[in-house]
């Protein structure tokens, strides 16, 4: 049976059914147009990102007449949550991010049935693969066969540390350990306090981009990644 999980519960465990399979749009690039006087035509400037992409799911519910109500405050709730991930069981080894999930009105069939639709908008269009939330070695790391990759760095040592990528340099000065977030563009300690003023180096430097990726760090320092795998 085809079943969905957003924020780690199916609906199947909520007895909530998937009428059918879902459409999944295209991934798409985001471009700006550029009109110029004088010139036919548009130009095309690649933005760097990819635009947002609408996911619908219908669904539907039975269960006792007196409990209908209680049955759909509980679906509510399940969807309600923000910055989720959404999973599809024919496709488990990869997620959608979700920025938020848009409910339609909630048809009552008969005394007993729920029919709606739930429409998860997600960050970017793409698919993230599971085993990306893992933290691997930075040797694991050189080769990246999806799209641009924005990885959490790591780092644990005494003093200046350069991390380097395909070339480009980054410098952080700390005692201990920090991590690197390249997608929020942020230094922070394990206890999550914002260090960004001890880091020198611009962020997309960090980005794995696909194909072959060079990846170095200073001596004396241990490094390890989430690359946060993605794909098209």
């Amino acid at each position: 049976m085809f079943d969905i999980q957003y924020n780690d519960i199916r609906a199947s465990v909520l007895k909530v059914f998937i009428k059918q399979r879902p459409n999944i749009p295209a991934a798409k690039k985001a471009y700006k147009e550029i009109e110029v006087p004088g010139v036919d035509g548009k130009y095309l400037q690649d933005e760097r990102r990819f635009e947002s992409t609408e996911i619908a799911v219908p669904m539907n519910y039975i269960g006792p007449e007196n409990k209908w109500s209680k049955r759909w405050r509980k679906i509510q709730k399940w969807l309600s949550g923000t910055n989720g991930e959404l999973v599809f069981s024919d496709n488990p080894d990869y997620y959608y991010r979700i920025v938020r999930v848009n409910l339609s009105d909630n048809e009552r069939k008969g005394r007993r049935i729920g029919d709606f639709t739930a429409t998860f908008i997600t960050k970017d269009g793409l698919e993230y693969l599971r085993s990306g939330k893992e933290k691997y070695d930075l040797k694991d790391l050189s080769w990246n066969s999806g799209e641009v990759a924005f990885p959490d760095y790591y780092i644990s040592g005494v003093g200046t540390c350069t991390i380097s990528v395909n070339g480009n340099d980054f410098e952080v000065k700390f005692n201990g350990s920090v991590i690197l977030d390249t997608e929020r563009r942020l230094i922070y300690l394990p206890d999550k306090t914002i260090v960004n003023n001890i880091g020198k180096g611009d962020f997309e430097n960090l980005y794995l981009q696909p194909g072959q990726n060079a990846i170095s760090v200073s001596k004396g320092f241990v490094a390890k990644a989430i690359p946060h795998w993605r794909c098209r």
